[in-house]
């Protein structure tokens, strides 16, 4: 999607954990950048986004929750009530999105979700319970 695609100057991290932080030099490179606050969007809101926020040990923690997604709303819901008790901030919205983001390194990790009516693999990001079908 090129509205989320890398930009000439942007950090891309590379993971193959549900965690940004295991097994990759983001901690690294958010301290010598002076990173103090995280925004965290992606896919599989219960798996990777929250295994990402409950490893920011170190960060103040905002979860995108328009910008966050599941295969399932209840999974979803549950795993974003979850990351409220870790006190993770929501923001919800298109306006807060851009600000929140300015100059905040961002992450890669390709997610691949299966359609309950074909059975393939289909990396269009939307949440799986909106699907038509």
């Amino acid at each position: 999607m090129d509205a989320v695609a890398p930009v000439e100057g942007d950090i891309v991290i590379d993971k193959l954990r549900p965690s940004l932080f295991e097994f990759t030099p983001a901690e690294v490179i958010l301290m010598n950048l002076g990173v103090t606050r995280l925004v965290i969007a992606g896919l599989q809101t219960n798996v990777c986004v929250e295994a990402t926020t409950r490893s920011a040990h170190n960060y103040e923690v905002a979860i995108a929750e328009d910008a966050v997604s599941t295969d399932g709303i209840d999974l979803h819901t549950g795993a974003l009530n979850s990351m409220r008790v870790l006190h993770a901030e929501s923001l919800q919205g298109a306006t807060c999105w851009p600000t929140a983001c300015r100059g905040i390194a961002r992450s890669r990790h390709r997610t691949t979700v299966g359609t309950p009516t074909t059975g393939t693999n289909d990396t269009t990001p939307r949440p799986a319970w909106a699907s038509s079908g």
